[in-house]
């Protein structure tokens, strides 16, 4: 599944119907890539959510036991609708304890904090690392590892 190219889109910047959230090809089986950008919204997270069981199946019939990797590149992050947050709850939550790594790539020094902050209780469930921008290339060989 990937999201349609926002710069395909002929409607015009700035849009309501704009995805927030769009699919990022990792180029790894195990990866699952995602780009969020503004408010997420409950077609948003449905999008995550069947891009991330889609990862997971496709690794389940190759017998890929090294559970799955997830990279995110955030340009802003506006919160996520109730909507959504219900979805992302019901849709993701079972397949948590599949979920091995998690890299964020961001400029936003908050999120560097919060990966600081949930280290230690993160681990127990999801490995976290805040990358910058310019750490792209390093935060997805780390996630694919």
């Amino acid at each position: 599944t990937t999201a349609a190219d926002p710069e395909a889109d002929s409607s015009g910047a700035g849009s309501s119907a704009e995805p927030m959230l769009t699919i990022i090809e990792t180029g790894h089986p195990h990866v699952a890539g995602f780009k969020i950008d503004g408010k997420l919204e409950k077609s948003d997270v449905d999008l995550l959510v069947d891009h991330t069981k889609a990862k997971l199946q496709g690794m389940a019939d190759a017998g890929d036991e090294r559970g799955l990797r997830v990279y995110v590149e955030v340009v802003q992050f506006g919160g996520i609708s109730l909507e959504g947050l219900v979805a992302e709850v019901k849709g993701i939550f079972p397949h948590l304890g599949a979920v091995k790594k998690k890299a964020v790539v961001s400029n936003l020094s908050w999120a560097d904090t919060l990966t600081k902050l949930f280290q230690p209780i993160g681990k127990r469930w999801i490995e976290g690392r805040h990358f910058s921008p310019a750490e792209k290339a390093d935060a997805l060989a780390w996630a694919a590892e």
